[in-house]
């Protein structure tokens, strides 16, 4: 009894240490998989260039561009008479 056991045991550890390896090794093969927008790139602390809209750069040159609401409100010039 106490072989069958340890020889479960033995089996779930290597199935299990298998599993870790093969999450790791897709880890490894992709490191940005999680990013999938500018927000994403600009919170890993990747370089956000200042334009406009704004764009973020990861290593290999994919890029994200930030996504803006419409061009900005010009602002109001008052009629001032001097």
């Amino acid at each position: 009894m106490t072989f069958n056991r340890l020889f479960f045991a033995l089996i779930l550890t290597v199935f299990v240490a298998i599993i870790v390896y093969v999450a790791l090794a897709e880890t490894q093969k992709n490191p940005y998989a999680n990013i999938n927008n500018f927000d994403d790139c600009a919170r890993a602390g990747y370089p956000v260039m200042e334009s406009y809209p704004r764009e973020c750069t990861l290593p290999g040159g994919k890029f994200f561009v930030e996504k803006v609401m419409a061009d900005p409100v010009p602002p109001q010039i008052l009629n001032h008479k001097q």
